[in-house]
């Protein structure tokens, strides 16, 4: 089944010693070509972290390096860019959002669970919170 895969599934990819980074390699090398898609707001939250030094610490990415790391994962076979943005994402969308108490954290995960449920994908994350969201197909990892 193709998925879309969170920031914090793929940050470890890129980020040796990162405390999820044994679990995201043992999901990584488990996916078959063509079935991680990734989309702007991942491609983004990538490169916000990578050159985030609060996030990052001492291993912080000037933009170009961050680039050129993003462009090493996501030019791995297993990735392909989902372009389009489905049918039925809005709507999504604001039933993930419906009775949620305002927080900056809450769109990009709602939108996210949104994507993966209108294109028929799995989402998979670190993240337990993604299960307030109606999504079919949810993979929660375990660090």
């Amino acid at each position: 089944m193709q998925c879309i895969a969170d920031v914090n599934v793929l940050l470890p990819l890129l980020c040796g010693g990162h405390v999820a980074e044994r679990s995201a390699y043992r999901w990584f090398e488990e996916r078959e070509v063509g079935s991680i898609g990734w989309c702007l707001p991942i491609r983004l939250a990538i490169l916000r972290h990578l050159s985030n030094s609060h996030i990052m610490g001492s291993a912080t990415l000037e933009p170009e390096r961050a680039l050129d790391a993003w462009g090493r994962l996501a030019g791995d076979q297993r990735f392909f860019e989902d372009e389009g943005v489905p049918g039925g994402v809005e709507g999504l969308l604001r039933q993930n959002v419906a009775g949620r108490r305002p927080s900056p954290k809450l769109w990009t995960d709602a939108w996210l669970a949104a994507l993966a449920e209108a294109s028929g994908m799995e989402m998979v994350t670190f993240d337990r919170g993604f299960d307030r969201f109606a999504l079919t197909a949810l993979d929660v990892l375990e660090v």
